[in-house]
């Protein structure tokens, strides 16, 4: 079961719902997030369990494949400030 939490900006106030560490495991998938080092936008994946996935983090607004793996202690997509986890969003299966 997944656990997403809320996290908002302390300087400008970008907020996003995403696991802690940056990904997690459902029951039946796996949900992982990525940020693009062309434009800045973060943006999740989520996989089925057991199938093969090709090229899985094309960024969704600038289609850049120059991507690296994100979890919110890596700051703002906006201004790179400090993440404040505002607590629970929602658990998913």
């Amino acid at each position: 079961m997944a656990e997403y939490l809320e996290f908002v900006c302390k300087n400008c106030g970008w907020s996003i719902c995403a696991p802690a560490e940056g990904s997690d495991v459902n029951m039946d998938s796996i949900v992982a997030y990525f940020k693009c080092l062309d434009c800045n936008k973060v943006f999740g994946r989520s996989y089925d369990m057991g199938s093969v996935v090709n090229d899985p983090e094309i960024c969704p607004k600038c289609g850049s494949s120059h991507t690296v793996h994100w979890k919110p202690a890596d700051g703002c997509q906006e201004c790179g400030g400090e993440l404040e986890n505002q607590g629970l969003y929602c658990l998913e299966d």
